[in-house]
């Protein structure tokens, strides 16, 4: 459970940062705007991005607090 949070996390990540930033580049092309544009208003929302990503990496508990809460026999 822990390293498929980090894993889609760090996925969606990937997905808003150059080089490969598909949803970015795709959202660009239709807005027909220019990437370092957007990449300015997106720098927002990548900081507390990056930020969940060192907790869920440096505290596993944080990632299986709700799936401890719902089921405690599955995760001991």
């Amino acid at each position: 459970v822990h390293f498929a949070m980090v894993g889609i996390v760090s996925l969606a990540f990937g997905l808003v940062t150059p080089p490969y930033g598909l949803c970015l580049l795709i959202s660009c092309a239709i807005a027909k705007i220019r990437m370092i544009d957007a990449l300015k208003d997106v720098l927002i929302m990548l900081v507390p991005m990056l930020s969940v990503l060192a907790l869920l990496i440096l505290w596993p508990d944080v990632a299986l607090f709700l799936p401890r809460l719902i089921s405690p026999e599955f995760l001991k």
